[in-house]
């Protein structure tokens, strides 16, 4: 069984892979987040990003102007 295993092509490892992702995302939006329709939470809880420090970040982003990018100064020399 495990030589099957390993002699399967790794389009088809990578497939069943995906599709056992997609299951996992599927049960955690339905279970949880079915009332307020957010994908992206999920996707966060999934990345270990819902943590209260980037909930914070992500709440106060306008203030705090994380949506910007930060000016580089140049090097001397």
């Amino acid at each position: 069984m495990f030589r099957s295993a390993y002699k399967t092509p790794y389009i088809l490892k990578n497939f069943c892979s995906l599709i056992a992702l997609a299951v996992v995302l599927l049960i955690v939006y339905v279970a949880y987040f079915r009332a307020d329709g957010s994908v992206y939470a999920v996707m966060k809880i999934l990345k270990g990003l819902n943590s209260s420090t980037f909930n914070y970040l992500e709440a106060h982003k306008n203030e705090l102007y994380l949506h910007k990018s930060i000016p580089v100064l140049p090097k001397k020399g």
